[in-house]
């Protein structure tokens, strides 16, 4: 009966790099990135550009230096309240190089990356174009202005970033 041919097949059948467990199979365990093979080069293709937060720090935006594109880590991306009540939604952003963070802000028009899931929690980003704002305070945010995805999301922190404006380089 086809029924049977089916439950030999199934016996039989046996996933590449698999293994049995009873009568199920189970595919092999796909290992997670740890933070210290994130940071290695060697170890991962999705590397962050070296100190490209003190460097963003450093300009007043892309046009500055218009060839230098860093990747880096959103190590958050959060909705937040239209102080006016109205017009386009925003979103807050940290950015990480894998040593240094700093705040940063999406520019509307970067609204449908993070509704697709592109700009999320610990994506790996490449920043196409960026201005850096000073605040009245001195404090100073990075507006990502164009960005796109660098490769599949880790799902984890690379490396142990410092808040740049605690005198980690600023």
């Amino acid at each position: 009966s086809l029924l049977g041919q089916q439950q030999t097949r199934s016996k039989t059948f046996r996933p590449v790099g698999g293994r049995e467990e009873g009568n199920s199979y189970r595919l092999p365990r796909t290992p997670t990135l740890t933070e210290s093979e994130a940071s290695s080069p060697a170890q991962n293709n999705m590397s962050l550009t070296h100190s490209s937060i003190q460097r963003i720090y450093g300009m007043s935006g892309s046009s500055d230096d218009q060839s230098f594109v860093p990747t880096v880590q959103l190590l958050s991306c959060k909705r937040i309240a239209n102080k006016s009540g109205g017009g386009d939604e925003r979103y807050k952003v940290i950015l990480s190089d894998g040593t240094h963070f700093c705040s940063g802000m999406c520019a509307t028009q970067l609204n449908h990356l993070v509704h697709a899931g592109v700009l999320a929690q610990d994506a790996v980003i490449r920043v196409t174009e960026f201005i850096v704002n000073v605040m009245g305070s001195g404090q100073r945010i990075c507006i990502v202005l164009g960005a796109e995805s660098a490769g599949p999301n880790p799902g984890c922190r690379i490396g142990s970033p410092n808040d740049i404006t605690k005198g980690g380089g600023a």
